[in-house]
């Protein structure tokens, strides 16, 4: 039951910390966006008060001052669009990465629980098929070959039942 829960928890958190990090590409991409436009607005701006100098200079130097801003912005912008990977984006996906290791071991939990239960099943039809070979009154070497191969695989059977519990017990210690 808690393995259960800890499944839907981890589902639920890692569909939540996926919508969080699609809005953060996104949003780092918007500032990488508007690196590249503003980068290309100064230097449209730049190559026209070059061309604005012999005519108009105080235009030029206009042109030229907010062609230099523009640039300076563009390089703040690519500055915070790099800060934002390192904050928000790795992070993120280190997040996701753990919670799918988690999700590996509630698994192997579960698996690892199948496993235990299929040999407890198993075990336990063996014993019982050795009770009804035992509680039968059919005697002679035939039966007496049958009842030693059921008992061989009874005790087959409970070795594979021990380390399936000490593999499960490993597993839910670790979860």
């Amino acid at each position: 039951m808690v393995c259960v829960q800890m499944s839907n928890y981890v589902d639920a958190l890692e569909a939540q910390i996926g919508a969080v990090q699609g809005h953060s590409r996104r949003f780092i991409e918007r500032h990488r966006a508007l690196a590249g436009s503003t980068g290309a607005f100064g230097f449209a701006l730049s190559k026209l008060a070059a061309c604005e100098r012999q005519v108009h200079p105080s235009l030029a130097d206009a042109l030229s001052a907010t062609g230099d801003a523009s640039e300076r912005l563009a390089t703040l912008y690519e500055e915070q669009s790099r800060r934002e990977l390192v904050a928000f984006d790795e992070p993120l996906r280190d997040y996701l990465r753990l919670l799918a290791q988690c999700k590996l071991a509630i698994n192997a939990r579960h698996g690892a629980l199948a496993l235990l239960n299929e040999a407890a099943k198993s075990l336990a039809l063996k014993k019982e098929k050795l009770e009804r070979l035992r509680s039968s009154d059919a005697g002679g070497e035939r039966a007496s070959e049958r009842l030693s191969t059921v008992t061989r695989d009874v005790s087959e059977a409970e070795a594979v039942l021990t380390l399936a519990r000490q593999e499960y017990d490993t597993i839910a210690a670790r979860v």
